[in-house]
């Protein structure tokens, strides 16, 4: 259930740059390497209480014939905050980043010292020993300096996005609870007019669907409320059946970021970018080899000159693509937030509708219709305004970490 962030880093650090790949296969003995709501919705701010997690005992009392108590799944209520602090004290992310920095470590020393006894410098196979396999390894221990630089990012990234995601979850569900009180009202309103031989029976009937309509779409919304504790949980390293809510205060805050100063900060430091210069390092370092040994109509040569051209077109390719990414997750906040604004104005003006429809129709001046229509309109709004909180907090997320999509 992680991000793809964490797949692609793994990528990277696993194939150790393509460029290994174009090299010719020799062994240490040849003398060469083996290459490897609303507003009070979704910027967290901290929450005035601070909350305990507490453990639930679930289900009926054993019998003393069983011997044993039953328990049951751990409840607790979690801050953003705790959260945060939480997966850090126990993430196998993190265990992996590290045991990865410390094989890097490892195999940098070990193909030094390998490259170090190789006296005999006559052929370009020798050469790359002596050269390019240290400087390969090298590469891949400043990924995994890097890797482990940015994990902390990424772990509380997706924490951040696991713990929004319930939170939505929470509020979605409570809209859709508001949504069958106001069906059930409805229906009871309706009941006691077609008594009254105020509205036809056709009223009544349609105010019942109206209501089971309500009551399948909670059911829907209560699943999804189920899944997203189970990611959290995930994320936590928590027992996947811990029961968690989420109790941060989220609400609308305004962004001030620079733009320009993002993509600058990401075309210095993304992983990906590293990655390219590092690749395009050891393609030089490569040809120049090529260059000591053959002449330019030699296979060699001209491989090594195309593996070459191919990475300084791809670093360039990666900045683009990067740059891209940030400017889209800029795009993509301004038009969140500015969607909830708007929203969030006319939320009020649908809830008023709503009332006013109710009263026309208790005084027999509005159908059922009417009053359907406005509750459907005030129950749409209130999922768009979450949904739109949601994704502009995410994408603010993007930006206070530093991770932008498939460019990070």
């Amino acid at each position: 259930m992680k991000t793809d962030t964490m797949t692609r880093f793994r990528a990277i650090l696993a194939v150790t740059l393509v460029f290994c790949l174009g090299l010719p296969a020799l062994s240490w003995g040849a003398g060469a390497p083996q290459l490897m709501a609303q507003e009070q919705e979704i910027t967290a701010v901290d929450n005035t209480n601070e909350s305990e997690a507490t453990e639930t005992v679930g289900g009926e009392e054993a019998s003393e014939e069983d011997g044993e108590e039953t328990v049951g799944p751990l409840s607790m209520d979690l801050t953003l905050e705790e959260a945060l602090e939480l997966v850090m004290e126990d993430s196998l992310q993190l265990e992996l980043a590290e045991l990865n920095l410390d094989k890097a470590a490892f195999l940098e020393d070990r193909d030094r010292r390998r490259a170090r006894n190789i006296d005999s410098v006559f052929t370009y196979d020798a050469a790359l020993a002596k050269e390019l396999v240290p400087r390969s390894a090298l590469t891949g221990l400043r990924l995994a300096e890097k890797e482990r630089e940015m994990i902390d990012n990424v772990i509380q990234m997706n924490t951040e996005r696991a713990y929004i995601d319930l939170l939505k979850a929470q509020q979605d569900l409570g809209n859709g609870k508001r949504a069958l009180e106001r069906a059930r009202e409805q229906l009871r309103i309706t009941r006691v007019s077609y008594e009254a031989g105020v509205v036809a029976r056709g009223d009544l009937v349609g105010a019942q669907a109206a209501a089971a309509s309500s009551e399948a779409s909670l059911s829907g919304l209560e699943s999804r409320h189920q899944s997203a504790m189970l990611r959290m949980a995930d994320t936590l390293n928590l027992p996947l059946d811990t029961e968690i809510r989420a109790v941060s205060r989220f609400a609308y805050e305004p962004a001030d970021i620079d733009v320009d100063k993002a993509v600058r900060e990401a075309l210095t430091d993304d992983i990906a970018v590293l990655a390219a210069r590092e690749a395009l390092a050891l393609r030089e370092l490569q040809f120049d080899i090529a260059r000591r040994y053959y002449t330019p109509n030699t296979y060699i040569y001209k491989e090594d000159n195309f593996n070459l051209q191919q990475s300084k077109l791809e670093l360039e390719e990666t900045k683009k693509g990067l740059e891209g990414n940030v400017r889209n997750a800029w795009y993509n906040m301004l038009a969140a937030e500015s969607g909830y604004l708007a929203l969030r104005e006319g939320l009020a003006f649908s809830r008023e509708n709503y009332r006013i429809a109710q009263l026309r129709y208790q005084e027999g001046m509005a159908t059922r219709f009417e009053v359907e229509e406005a509750e459907g309109r005030l129950s749409e709004q209130e999922k768009d305004v979450s949904q739109m909180l949601y994704t502009y907090n995410l994408a603010r997320a993007q930006f206070r970490y530093a991770i932008y999509g498939s460019g990070s």
